[in-house]
């Protein structure tokens, strides 16, 4: 444990609970993950739709089921004019629209079970199952981080009732799986671990995987590999991840040039993310522009103009990114200063853009976790603790992050990324914040 720490412990009387927690890790570890599964499970039995005609699956399973049903062996998206329509007509096209690994998981469930709420399930439990794996390595973070059990129990309970992990269960979005691969991959690359060849291999393939997971994750999983060599200082076996990972995304990056003859390394709506976050009416809310479908109001024309034929995704997307472009030239200013700034603020105070945000149960959780963090960071900063390697990942990571959130827009499910890290400050803060209390009670009473 760090100095520190026991320090901070000592003075919020919690030095008795280290004791204990420490001598019964196992039981208060299975205890913590009963709870996070039994949430989970009761969340998504009750809110998850499972009926495939309604259940909202996106461009993933959408994607999937395109696939099977028009691909020929290849993988291919479909316009729909006039829907709902009798004698509407469907465009199939070749699409790299999304990185393509919950697709292919999407495709063997479709496979195995049909288009059933069979299939559905299984994709439920999967994310019930990651979902439990992120609240264990929360806690082993918490606990590398800081050396403390208590640090770590108190990271542990958070998220495993932490209203929003919780219920993403019930959704078909993908954030319980991509989250879970950045901890392991940031497990791997601990300071306290020997990085040997085989180390770096894996988290190589980790890093792959989830860029063939989540676009953005090809920067966020850059982020671990540089870390590591920050940890470490080794080039050999941080090269031996990078090469790793470039192994495992090159297959799909050269069927993308096979199929649109130029280089896209993992999907190609490159412009479109620009255009969110750049146009005359960005205000910083990925969610904002979607609800008021500005891309539609800005570029209608434009897009529909687009031909429908193999390269229409690239062209399509051409046309968001010609816009983006444009507007950044004429609009320097609020391009680079005044967006960024708005962007920034969203992302790392609140995105009030969001209706899910608006909601209480959000409220009562987001506030005082926001605090926390902020106290958090605070005491961890001024005892040193960003001086060691493991810290300096972090930061590391929540630069990364920030960077990706300028470059293009913010939506609230994006904060998640970074959140199993924050709380593991959020739960330091809460210990110096229970010590500074005890210590003005003591004195107030010694008076």
């Amino acid at each position: 444990m760090m100095p520190t720490m026991a320090r901070w412990l000592r003075a919020a009387g919690l030095d008795a609970l280290e004791r204990r927690l420490q001598a019964r890790p196992a039981t208060c570890l299975w205890g913590i993950l009963a709870a996070a599964f039994v949430s989970r499970t009761v969340v998504a039995a009750v809110f998850t739709d499972l009926d495939p005609a309604t259940a909202i699956i996106w461009e993933y399973g959408e994607i999937a089921r395109t696939t099977l049903e028009h691909g020929h062996g290849q993988m291919v998206w479909q316009i729909v004019e006039g829907q709902g329509v009798p004698g509407h007509a469907t465009y199939v096209y070749p699409t790299a629209f999304v990185a393509p690994f919950l697709i292919f998981v999407w495709m063997g469930l479709f496979l195995v079970f049909g288009v059933t709420k069979l299939a559905l399930a299984m994709m439920t439990a999967l994310n019930v199952l990651t979902g439990v794996g992120i609240v264990y390595y929360s806690i082993r973070v918490a606990r590398a981080l800081f050396g403390s059990e208590v640090v770590a129990f108190l990271v542990g309970i958070i998220m495993a009732l932490h209203p929003v992990f919780v219920f993403s269960v019930a959704t078909y979005h993908i954030v319980n799986v991509y989250i879970l691969l950045l901890l392991i991959m940031f497990d791997l690359t601990l300071s306290t671990r020997r990085q040997t060849y085989a180390a770096s291999v894996l988290v190589g393939v980790l890093a792959g995987i989830v860029a063939l997971v989540r676009t953005e994750y090809l920067v966020l999983g850059g982020a671990m590999i540089l870390g590591s060599l920050i940890t470490h200082r080794r080039w050999k076996t941080t090269a031996v991840a990078a090469v790793a990972a470039f192994v495992v995304i090159a297959p799909w990056t050269a069927r993308n040039y096979s199929v649109f003859h130029r280089l896209i390394p993992i999907s190609t709506p490159v412009g479109q993310y620009l255009f969110k976050g750049f146009n005359s009416e960005a205000n910083g809310s990925g969610k904002w522009m979607d609800n008021n479908w500005v891309e539609e109001r800005l570029l209608g024309r434009e897009l529909d103009a687009v031909p429908l034929n193999r390269n229409y995704e690239v062209a399509r997307d051409k046309v968001f990114y010609d816009a983006a472009v444009d507007y950044m030239k004429s609009h320097p200013l609020r391009s680079f200063v005044v967006l960024p700034m708005y962007k920034v603020a969203l992302f790392w105070i609140y995105d009030f853009y969001e209706p899910t945000t608006h909601q209480l149960l959000y409220q009562l959780q987001f506030w005082p976790l926001f605090v926390l963090s902020i106290v958090g960071l605070a005491v961890a900063a001024h005892s040193g603790c960003f001086a060691r390697p493991d810290h300096r990942t972090v930061l590391i990571l929540f630069a990364f992050q920030t960077l990706l959130m300028i470059s293009y827009a913010v939506h609230a499910r994006y904060r998640m990324n970074v959140e199993p890290f924050l709380y593991a400050y959020a739960a330091v803060g809460a210990v110096g914040l229970w010590g500074w209390l005890r210590q003005r009670q003591l004195t107030l009473r010694w008076l």
